[in-house]
């Protein structure tokens, strides 16, 4: 007897040392199949489902047709007798679709809006899907599912149904519309047998609560007198969003008051607006008066003291939940007085004591109040051309106590030599100024501060100084308005994988200031290796948005770097067009003022908060996701030969603006276009 596949089975009952009478060995088929789903297999047999298709035992579950032994077909999972629902001579399928429209209203960006569509057959015999898709002229943020081809054909019975997601997750502010077409085997249906479902999308963005400044301090106010300055409100918000404003109010309303709110001209009763009659504001553009309204505050001290208060904005509607405060300050105990503890900067000496073009140097200035109430400064460089060597840091600051004092660094970073004419041993410095304004109410000088500025710049021996600096466009110049999309620039030396770019923050060090690595060390390490010569690199961010960035390679002299190749590359890494007034400092725990000035203090300033985690913060808390136009400009020896703009869409893009390659002491540009004709490689 021959055994086969486990078809038969044996037992054995064996008693003591032999066989009785009533003792046997029975021999009979297997009533229990031995083989699992996914098994091979010959016949149905063999399998524990009694399905075997393609050499496999299956268990019955299909996705499509193409999973079904011939003559079934695949009904909602499972495989079917196609006879049983085969339409005769008088049947027809019919299908439904319900609804026939759908419209998705005001899906935010990030989120994902679903409705179903629930396709039927009332018909007598089957109806057959052949597929789902959208209409060619279909916005791109819609989606569905089941609709990939693979799940196609799909067969409907009668009286059966199948439900049909379709999504919504806009990417941009606006409306949306197409057309979810069903194509089936019901020629009542539509030409074709085509059946349409409407879509409709309508999303009008977020409105986004934008107060300048973030701060109002009034400074010396005399007893008995009044000071009226004016706060700034607008709507930074997405698409065509309104803001609605609630209320509009002073915390206590002692020394502080509501003196006016302008809406596009139109004088507003700031007690009239309220949940009922709310003050709408458009998004903000330029040409727009009722983009911005204006609220005057006016400080009116009774007696000689300090003053504090808080200016409350309450939005409502989307915007609810960005309650702004400006705190208001002011002081009637007697007026600021500045001192400055310098009044010339000079970088470099005549001649051989002249900075090497591209070297970094900077200087410090101490401010100093020894009035009684805060004194508030403004330091700008002034100089025209010149001053674009010049840099302040930080050029926002906090209001100075009184005996408090300040310390602001000034950098000299040259890219053109000081004397033209004696370029190598210059014999004249180029001059520049900080300016700065403060409430000091002296007019002997004291409103306004001018230090002189000179810089003495040498070039090298026969050297090529390559500049590269990046601005990007801003909303505006105000701090509620300012760009904070952050653009990084940085040249690559392709042949050797070395790259400048900016610091790199690595943790927070003795008394919680920030520790950093500096961008450009590996480069430079490289180049002081004998027969590496590379040159030098610096990297500086000009306060307060790190713009515009600059990358200064120099000291390659008449062979250094020859046949090399360099790249010019710019790297999205934050996407937030704007700060919302005390957000930041609120997250941060520290003042608005104080954040203004570690914004703008990133060079020549200690950072207390990792700037990691400022931009984190405004990474998670912006309202305004947008695109940043780039202009990058490419200068030798001072001179621009190439400024290339560069559209980068969001977080996370990079680019590669130009191509540059070293050749017998000069650089010359590999890609088409973007230099002078005189630049381009040969």
């Amino acid at each position: 007897m021959t055994l086969r596949h486990g078809l038969f089975f044996v037992v054995f009952a064996i008693a003591a040392a032999a066989c009785s009478d009533t003792q046997f060995i029975g021999v009979g088929p297997d009533p229990t199949p031995v083989r699992p789903v996914g098994d091979v297999c010959n016949v149905d047999s063999e399998c524990e489902t009694g399905r075997c298709i393609g050499g496999t035992c299956v268990d019955g579950d299909c996705s499509n047709d193409d999973d079904c032994r011939e003559g079934e077909i695949c009904v909602f999972g499972e495989c079917e007798n196609a006879d049983d629902f085969a339409c005769q001579t008088d049947q027809r399928p019919v299908l439904t679709a319900t609804p026939t429209s759908l419209s998705f209203e005001q899906i935010a960006i990030g989120q994902r809006g679903e409705q179903v569509v629930e396709v039927g057959n009332i018909g007598d015999c089957l109806l057959t899907l052949q597929v789902i898709s959208f209409s060619s002229n279909t916005n791109s943020d819609f989606d569905c599912t089941p609709c990939s081809a693979e799940f196609f054909p799909q067969r409907i019975p009668p009286g059966r149904t199948l439900d049909i997601a379709v999504g919504y997750s806009p990417t941009r502010p606006g409306s949306a519309a197409g057309e979810l077409l069903i194509r089936s085997d019901d020629r009542t249906a539509g030409d074709d047998g085509l059946f349409s479902v409407s879509l409709a999308a309508d999303y009008d963005g977020v409105p986004a609560l934008v107060v300048s400044p973030f701060e109002l301090n009034f400074g010396y106010v005399p007893v008995n007198s009044e000071l009226t300055k004016t706060i700034e409100i607008t709507n930074r918000g997405t698409g065509a969003a309104a803001l609605s404003l609630e209320r509009l109010l002073i915390d206590n309303g002692l020394r502080f008051s509501i003196a006016a709110v302008r809406q596009g001209g139109e004088v507003v009763t700031a007690a009239a607006i309220d949940i009922d009659n709310p003050l709408l504001i458009p998004p903000f553009t330029e040409d727009n008066l009722l983009a911005v309204v204006e609220v005057d505050i006016t400080f009116a001290p009774g007696t000689n003291a300090d003053f504090t208060d808080r200016f409350i904005v309450r939005p409502g509607g989307l915007a609810a939940d960005q309650r702004v405060t400006v705190n208001l300050s002011g002081s009637s105990k007697g007026p600021p007085e500045i001192e400055v503890d310098t009044t010339e900067l000079e970088y470099g000496t005549i001649g051989a004591g002249a900075l090497l073009l591209g070297s970094v140097d900077f200087k410090t200035v101490t401010i100093r109040n020894s009035g009684d109430s805060d004194l508030v400064i403004e330091p700008r460089m002034g100089g025209g051309v010149a001053a674009a060597d010049f840099t302040v840091s930080p050029s926002f600051l906090a209001p100075i106590p009184p005996s408090g004092a300040v310390v602001i660094s000034i950098f000299y970073n040259p890219t053109t030599p000081s004397d033209p004419t004696n370029t190598f041993t210059p014999a004249a410095f180029i001059s520049a100024a900080l300016n700065i304004t403060s409430n000091d109410t002296n007019p002997n000088g004291d409103v306004l501060k001018t230090i002189p500025l000179k810089g003495w710049a040498r070039s090298g021996v026969q050297d090529q100084v390559l500049v590269v600096e990046m601005e990007f466009d801003n909303a505006d110049n105000s701090w509620a308005g300012s760009d904070f999309r952050n653009v990084d620039l940085a040249i690559r030396n392709v042949d050797n994988e070395l790259t400048c770019t900016k610091p790199r923050f690595v943790s927070v060090g003795a008394g919680n200031q920030g520790v950093f690595e500096d961008g450009c060390d590996e480069w430079n390490e490289f180049s002081a290796t004998p027969g590496n010569a590379l040159g030098q690199t610096s990297w500086l961010g000009i306060a307060p948005f790190e713009e515009p960035e600059r990358v200064v390679v120099r000291g390659l002299g008449p062979n250094g770097g020859n046949g090399q190749r360099f790249e010019i590359k710019l790297s999205y890494v934050e996407d937030c067009a704007n700060i919302p007034s005390g957000l930041l400092s609120d997250i941060l725990g520290i003042g608005s003022s104080v954040l203004l000035g570690l914004l703008g203090g990133a060079i020549g300033v200690p950072i207390a908060v990792p700037p990691g985690q400022i931009s984190d913060t405004i990474a998670n808390n912006c309202f305004d996701h947008a695109a940043s136009t780039v202009t990058t400009r490419i200068s030798l020896n001072g001179t621009v030969v190439a400024a290339p703009s560069t559209r980068l869409g969001r977080k996370g893009d990079q680019a590669t603006v130009a191509r540059l390659k070293r050749l017998n002491g000069a650089f010359c540009s590999e890609t088409a276009g973007v230099g002078a004709p005189a630049l381009q490689c040969q």
